[in-house]
C-alpha cells in the first residue's frame, strides 16, 4: 500500500511527463481518492486559466494511481459509458481487478431502451417538420397560382 504522500509524488512525476508529452503546461484539475486509489484530473494550464478552448485536451481521460501497489493507469471513458452512468471507479476496477460493475446489463439495457424511444421521437419531429415544410410549399405553389390568376 502507498501514502497519499507517496501518490502525490507519482502526480507530479507524471504531470511533467504529460507537459512534456503535449509540449504545453499540463495541470491538475482535480485529485480525488477512492477506495483503491487516487484519480488524477488533467488539462492544460492555458485552457483551465483563460479558458483558451483550443488548448483545451479533450479525449485525455484521467490518470489513476493504484493504492496497492503505485501503478499509474491512464484511463479514457467515453461519453456513452457516462451517459450509462458508469463511473471511474467502477470502470478503473473492472479493467484492473476484473471486479464486475453493479446491474451493468440492466444499465446498458435501460440506457438502450431509452436511446431507443429518443430516436423514435426524433424520427417523429423530422417526419412532423417534413410535413410542414410540404405543406408550406404547396401552400406557397397555389398561393402564387392565384395571385398570378388575378393579376
Amino acid at each position: 500500500m502507498i501514502t497519499l504522500e507517496e501518490a502525490e509524488k507519482i502526480r507530479d512525476k507524471k504531470l511533467k511527463e504529460l507537459s512534456k508529452s503535449y509540449k504545453d503546461n499540463i495541470i491538475q484539475t482535480g485529485f480525488k481518492e477512492f477506495e483503491l486509489g487516487w484519480i488524477l484530473y488533467f488539462n492544460s494550464e492555458k485552457f483551465v486559466k483563460n479558458g483558451l478552448t483550443e488548448y483545451m485536451l479533450l479525449g485525455a481521460g484521467v490518470i489513476i494511481i493504484d493504492k496497492n501497489d503505485g501503478s499509474v493507469t491512464s484511463l479514457a471513458t467515453h461519453p456513452i459509458q457516462e451517459f450509462i452512468g458508469f463511473t471511474i471507479e467502477e470502470l478503473y476496477k473492472k479493467e484492473k481487478y476484473s471486479i464486475p460493475i453493479k446491474n451493468e446489463q440492466e444499465r446498458i439495457e435501460a440506457y438502450n431502451k431509452q436511446h431507443e424511444i429518443n430516436l423514435k421521437k426524433d424520427e417523429k419531429r423530422q417526419r412532423k417538420l417534413l410535413e410542414e415544410e410540404r405543406n408550406n410549399t404547396s401552400f406557397r405553389k397555389i398561393y402564387r397560382m392565384l395571385k398570378s390568376l388575378f393579376e
